[in-house]
């Protein structure tokens, strides 16, 4: 895991969400590494660790080889949400669904009413974040925010990513053009993996989509498993 880090840590890591609050609205602070959107390597590194210890991460987790941890440490969460994000799912029942995230062009993250002081028991008796140290500041967009707002493909494919890593398995998402899907790696009874891209699509997209996926079968560019999947937005 040091090593896996110390590679993806040589370059910014940060959480995908928008951080007005500490960024800048002209993100002019963004790759400040005060940012609490930032990742720390040394603070990545003790959430890992609390985690693999405390039995919260998949079997898998202390088999990984180098390659494989990097895509797990290079997850685009902020360090403090972590933790928060692999609870979250398993209160769900553990079995990640797609259709926890709801497909919404227009969502807005910066509506008050994701930072008004009178919604805040609201939105922690639903997400329980506060006994993470996951602060409830305006404009300090958190990871939770996209379960209750919905999202579109970028979002889709980084939460998707996320959540996996959050849980020790390798992940990472795949950017197409005018698109963004995920990969994820699936391990066999002796720990063989295979790799799924998962692309998630809403009705205007699918011609697009399945046009892109024949040319690159006509091409022999596609080497992995599709999983193609087409919600009703």
């Amino acid at each position: 895991m040091i090593m896996a880090i110390s590679h993806t840590h040589s370059a910014l890591v940060r959480s995908f969400m928008p951080n007005v609050a500490e960024d800048g609205y002209d993100n002019s602070k963004r790759n400040d590494p005060n940012s609490s959107h930032v990742s720390d390597p040394v603070r990545r590194y003790a959430v890992y660790k609390k985690m693999y210890l405390a039995n919260k991460l998949n079997s898998v987790f202390p088999k990984l080889e180098v390659e494989e941890m990097k895509s797990v440490m290079k997850a685009s969460i902020s360090d403090n949400e972590i933790e928060w994000l692999r609870d979250y799912v398993m209160s769900r029942g553990g079995g990640y669904s797609h259709a926890w995230l709801r497909y919404n062009r227009y969502y807005q993250y910066f509506d008050d009413k994701y930072y008004s002081e009178e919604n805040k028991t609201m939105w922690n008796n639903k997400f329980h974040f506060l006994e993470y140290g996951i602060p409830y500041q305006k404009y300090l967009v958190p990871q939770w925010i996209v379960f209750t707002a919905g999202t579109q493909c970028v979002g889709f494919g980084q939460t998707s990513t996320n959540v996996y890593n959050s849980t020790g398995v390798p992940a990472y998402p795949v950017s197409q053009p005018i698109h963004l899907a995920y990969a994820v790696a699936n391990y066999n009874s002796n720990g063989d993996a295979s790799w799924g891209t998962f692309i998630q699509v809403g009705h205007g997209e699918i011609h697009h989509m399945v046009q892109l996926l024949l040319i690159l079968q006509l091409k022999g560019l596609l080497l992995c498993k599709v999983v193609l999947v087409i919600e009703h937005y």
